[in-house]
């Protein structure tokens, strides 16, 4: 799963992959046989394929994965800070709610969630949250910042949906207009009129 994201030409890819065989299968040995440092060989890539979510153009934008379905929404969250901070989107606020069965996913993608984290700090501000939510095991604090939450046991979606659909957690400018923004959330219910879904393609088992 491709989770790389720029507004200009890249010079690197990053992706989040699986073990099964042919590829990625190759791909795990040899990385297995080098502790440290990189190992590199050809491979021939071809794509992007599917469809993309156009979601700069919502105020409050609420992304739901589990487990390794993060893959599929750091590429969005990294157009969405780049919008942000360039002043090219309409999103004042985005929350990340992930749901585990153990940290020990989120401790490998830490490197991930630190940079989005480090990439969201225009003016000393923000605009993204992230929530992850462990259903087993030992918690422990993710990340070098105060925006990325750990919490024991299972997401109330009813809960933090209507709070994001409220508005309530966006703070408004005195200049803008009383009607809230639409909202975008990437989940199978709709709650109102007020609530767009959209169901990325990558789908983990």
């Amino acid at each position: 799963m491709v989770t790389s994201w720029s507004q200009g030409e890249q010079t690197a890819l990053d992706l989040y992959v699986k073990s099964y065989r042919g590829l990625s299968a190759t791909l795990n040995r040899r990385a297995r046989a080098v502790e440290k440092g990189s190992v590199s060989f050809t491979t021939f890539v071809s794509g992007p394929y599917g469809i993309s979510e156009r979601v700069d153009k919502y105020e409050t934008v609420l992304l739901i994965a589990g487990g390794s379905g993060i893959a599929a929404v750091i590429p969005y969250l990294k157009k969405l800070i780049y919008g942000y901070n360039t002043s090219t989107c309409h999103t004042r606020r985005v929350h990340l709610v992930w749901q585990l069965q153990t940290l020990d996913l989120a401790m490998a993608a830490e490197a991930s969630i630190n940079s989005l984290l480090e990439d969201d700090t225009l003016s000393d501000g923000y605009i993204l949250t992230i929530s992850i939510y462990v259903e087993a095991g030992k918690l422990a604090k993710l990340g070098r910042h105060e925006r990325a939450f750990v919490v024991k046991g299972s997401v109330n979606y009813s809960r933090i949906i209507l709070e994001e659909a409220s508005g309530q957690h966006i703070e408004r400018r005195s200049n803008a207009e009383e009607s809230r923004g639409e909202v975008l959330v990437m989940v199978r219910d709709l709650l109102d009129d007020n609530v767009t879904m959209a169901e990325l393609e990558y789908q983990p088992e």
